[in-house]
């Protein structure tokens, strides 16, 4: 039984390998981290952040997580699979990248940017994300 089920998990699996897809024109390789130089807050509620540099390849791609008061983001210097720019070692293509953490529970919080397999950050710090402002209900003028 265990044997049937895995022959079939097997064969599924290639057959989705050979269909052709529009998803195989957008796949990527990731050569490493991209170089951050500048980053900026753009808005503290909902928490958005800019982040500027250089890249070799043809995209930087972003992503982000918040575990707790810390947030992680990630910007890796990503090769288009099947097609693009050769990657350039000299790392002369510039990059500006945005993302956004939603509204965040009010207080301190760690940024930390490419953390690589040892835990260290490329970049490191801090931030406040203000408590939100309260609607208060108006109260009509006496005569």
């Amino acid at each position: 039984m265990f044997k049937k089920m895995f022959y079939l998990t097997v064969l599924v699996a290639l057959v989705a390998a050979l269909l052709p897809g529009a998803a195989f024109a957008d796949q990527i390789k990731v050569k490493e981290f991209a170089q951050v130089d500048k980053y900026a807050l753009v808005s503290a509620q909902p928490m958005t952040l800019q982040f500027k540099g250089w890249i070799g390849c043809d995209k930087a791609v972003i992503s982000g997580s918040v575990n707790g008061k810390n947030l992680y983001v990630n910007i890796l210097d990503a090769k288009t699979v099947g097609g693009g720019k050769p990657c350039d070692d000299l790392r002369n293509r510039a990059f500006t990248k945005q993302i956004s953490f939603g509204t965040l529970v009010p207080g301190n919080y760690t940024v930390y940017v490419n953390v690589d397999e040892y835990g260290k950050p490329q970049k490191k710090f801090k931030l406040v994300a203000p408590m939100l402002p309260t609607p208060t209900a108006s109260t009509p003028a006496k005569p």
